[in-house]
């Protein structure tokens, strides 16, 4: 990650090592920006560059380049470091950003419950009095809603993010995921009556709390500039693909199979990353 600031307002800019050398819009003033290009990213660009030779039946064989590499980068995520990978993923792209943010404005768009459960959630927030509605508008809704509103506009941008925009898009990421897991567990609590899924319910419970407590982490500690939200630029055939897969994912699961709206909505999201996830293995695999 390269760090540099804007030579007209002097605000600071972060890029990838892949932008150096290229051109980069400045998020305070949007003026345009030279990325720099530091020793080692030009040393590894010449590596990258220099023909690996293979072995040929008549002696020595330059390698020829994979004109699909290019293509396969527009897709795949930069290898995260270690300080990042755990059993409790926090990283997150554009892509899945966005497809998260389209379903949850999809469903609620076509699924009357969804506009009934935020109503009564609002209610019970004025019920607790008016400054306890108030904190919750300015500490959960308002930070969620932005988190939503730039999920979406970055996934059609090329514009840099910045602290604050990654902040916001994680909050609404892990308020998303943990807040959907945690309602899918109330209405199987209160609905269920096999065993099987009372311990499921109790497992994503857990798993939602731990989701929560990691991000209470990165808040304390100040992490929210770390690697959980990729810098990438999001490719149009994973907008339209993300779009596509989750729109069937809601129709089947909300309207065929009759699940509940917090139910069709995980399912939707859960398979929307983890299809994402190994899509880029199977193009990592195939670059080896």
């Amino acid at each position: 990650m390269l760090r540099f600031k804007c030579k007209m307002c002097g605000q600071e800019i972060l890029a990838s090592d892949k932008d150096a050398g290229g051109k980069t819009k400045c998020p305070n003033c949007f003026s345009l920006q030279t990325v720099p290009e530091p020793f080692y990213v030009k040393m590894r660009a010449k590596a990258q560059k220099t023909p690996h030779p293979l072995p040929g039946r008549d002696g020595v064989q330059a390698a020829e380049p994979d004109e699909s590499r290019q293509s396969q980068d527009e897709y795949i995520e930069e290898d995260i470091d270690e300080k990042y990978s755990s059993l409790i993923n926090l990283q997150f792209n554009e892509a899945s950003l966005f497809v998260m943010s389209f379903a949850f404005l999809a469903l609620f768009a076509i699924d009357q419950n969804v506009h009934q459960n935020m109503h009564a959630f609002l209610l019970r927030l004025c019920g607790g009095g008016n400054w306890v509605a108030l904190l919750g508008i300015i500490f959960l809704l308002l930070p969620f809603s932005l988190g939503l509103v730039l999920s979406v506009f970055h996934a059609f941008s090329i514009r840099q993010k910045s602290f604050f925009d990654k902040a916001l898009m994680l909050f609404f990421a892990v308020g998303i995921t943990a807040g959907t897991g945690i309602c899918m567990e109330w209405y199987i609590l209160s609905t269920a009556k096999n065993l099987w899924l009372t311990i499921f319910a109790l497992c994503n419970l857990f798993y939602s709390g731990l989701l929560i407590f990691k991000f209470e982490g990165i808040v304390i500690e100040n992490d929210l500039d770390g690697n959980y939200i990729s810098d990438r630029n999001a490719a149009i055939g994973q907008i339209l693909f993300g779009m596509a897969t989750a729109l069937v994912l809601l129709l089947v699961c909300r309207f065929w199979l009759k699940f509940h709206w917090v139910v069709t909505y995980s399912i939707c999201i859960t398979y929307i990353t983890a299809l994402d996830k190994t899509v880029q293995s199977i193009i990592r695999y195939i670059r080896r």
